[in-house]
């Protein structure tokens, strides 16, 4: 029988091969697709699952007005990471975009030590070396690459971004721990779509949609249904299980998986990134050897599934 910590990990591991597999798939997507046209069908799609799934359970209820305002921030955080890391790659290099991203476990773990989540020493320390080998691994192991890596206004924005999505795991606990888990995944990804909806006119053409391949189409329902609605769920349940900090922590392994993707598709793999992904795995297993981090909870505290 596996303990609620060991639930939650099993959890944000799966929650990070879904996202891994979303670049690959995104850059397929988005050469069809506006960017924040395949965003906004991932978060409809994944809001008439869930809620197709509740009314199936007959589980259906009316949130208080209090917490149709958490969802509706929490919702407001995702969709603007979102934004800033299109408006960041329509400026800058996507490795350089990518390394911005590395920041969020410790823009996580920062956020958290202010909502009173303290982090041992040995965990910081773990915190950082994973940042360092994770950038490593998306420069490629290119020293050049690592010293041509600059900010610019793209980059700016998408840096604020990121600390919106790093303090998403710290909101989720404070304000819907007690949530059961269909309900509150569906309604923070129909108030996703809802904030994103006024935007779409501006970028849907009929005439692209019209010359769109099927490839593209069934991309984009797994990109809603597997990935988007799953990883929302899956979020959910790891953040109110785990330290916020461990569960960002997972965000250095996505590099790693997309690097191994990249190896499967017939790209050469760079030796000398290795030793960053040793790094990263053992950084991985540290937070995951901490028991004592997990979140207390009670049987009637934890969120039910329905």
């Amino acid at each position: 029988m596996l303990s609620e910590r060991h639930k939650g990990h099993l959890s944000v591991i799966l929650f990070t091969v879904l996202i891994s597999t979303s670049f690959p798939l995104g850059q397929y997507l988005t050469a069809e697709l506006p960017p924040l046209v395949v965003t906004w069908t991932r978060f409809v799609l994944g809001a008439l699952f869930f809620g197709g799934l509740i009314l199936s359970r007959r589980s259906w209820q009316w949130p208080s007005a209090s917490l149709l305002l958490r969802y509706a921030v929490l919702s407001l955080l995702v969709c603007f990471y979102f934004w800033s890391m299109f408006e960041a790659l329509e400026q800058s290099d996507p490795v350089e975009v990518a390394a911005i991203y590395t920041l969020v476990p410790l823009f996580t773990a920062l956020i958290a030590r202010v909502a009173g989540q303290h982090l041992k020493q040995r965990q910081w320390v773990m915190l950082l070396v994973g940042l360092l080998a994770a950038v490593w691994i998306i420069v490629g192991g290119s020293v050049d690459r690592l010293l041509t890596l600059r900010i610019d206004d793209g980059s700016l924005i998408y840096l604020w971004g990121c600390m919106a999505f790093a303090a998403n795991p710290v909101l989720v606990q404070s304000s819907l721990k007690e949530q059961p888990i269909l309900s509150a995944t569906f309604w923070l990804l129909l108030f996703a779509a809802l904030w994103l909806s006024p935007f779409i006119p501006m970028y849907l053409d009929t005439a692209v949609l019209a010359e769109v391949s099927v490839g593209v189409i069934w991309g984009v329902l797994y990109m809603g249904l597997a990935v988007t609605a799953l990883t929302f769920m899956l979020f959910h349940y790891a953040s109110v299980r785990l330290k916020s900090a461990q569960v960002m922590a997972y965000s250095y392994l996505v590099p790693v998986m997309v690097m191994l993707m990249a190896v499967v598709a017939g790209q050469p793999l760079v030796l000398s990134i290795l030793p960053a992904v040793g790094i990263i795995l053992a950084v991985v297993v540290v937070m995951l050897k901490s028991p004592e981090d997990v979140i207390p909870a009670t049987e009637e505290g934890l969120p039910k599934a329905g």
